[in-house]
């Protein structure tokens, strides 16, 4: 039986989905969370869900600081291989060292047992998305911050719950949790930088 998502519509809660709760997390693979400018590092936004659920949909924006930097390489768990018409995705777009515009959602019922997709199913820490950031030239150490925004559609991660039919569907209660990064600036744009500056001190001599 096919029945359309629509995630506007009022959701009924059954006992179990009121147990269920989602995660989504921001991290990094920088091992002291301190980068030189143009050092790459990739971030990844990460869901996981307690219980039995099945994911229906997530979206988003995965946002760096002032969109400082620059995003490239994106890659998702919930890639656009698993997806037919029934199953439209986007990677989103990048803006400087953000993505914006994430979005994957069941758009129909997505029948139940082993065809389910395997990220949609049980998986725990399913990368929603992941990318390669690139950090700027700074003139001072700079904390830039990712976070995941999420959309107006999905407010916080919709998913399927016991007994698994048409009648539940649910957000599910959301925690996120963002990460950090600093960005120190390299002696050799300190030493560009101030040769403005010493210019005109040698024209006064």
């Amino acid at each position: 039986m096919q029945t359309p998502v629509c995630p506007v519509l009022p959701v009924l809660f059954g006992t179990a989905a009121i147990a269920q709760t989602a995660t989504v997390g921001v991290s990094h693979n920088d091992p002291d969370g301190i980068v030189l400018p143009g050092e790459s590092v990739r971030v990844t936004a990460w869901h996981a869900r307690s219980g039995s659920s099945i994911l229906a949909g997530i979206g988003g924006d995965l946002r760096a600081t002032d969109d400082l930097g620059v995003a490239s390489n994106t890659y998702s768990d919930l890639r656009l291989a698993l997806h037919g018409p029934s199953f439209p995705a986007s990677h989103g777009s990048a803006i400087g060292g953000s993505v914006f515009g994430v979005s994957y959602e069941f758009v129909s019922h997505p029948g139940f047992g082993p065809i389910v997709p395997p990220a949609y199913n049980y998986w725990p820490g399913v990368v929603a998305l992941s990318y390669d950031w690139t950090a700027p030239v700074v003139l001072q150490p700079t904390t830039v911050s990712f976070d995941w925004v999420p959309s107006a559609a999905f407010p916080d991660v919709y998913a399927i719950v016991p007994p698994f039919n048409e009648f539940h569907w649910a957000y599910l209660p959301t925690t996120y949790t963002g990460t950090s990064l600093i960005v120190l600036p390299t002696p050799a744009t300190l030493g560009v930088l101030a040769l403005p500056l010493l210019a005109p001190r040698r024209r006064r001599a």
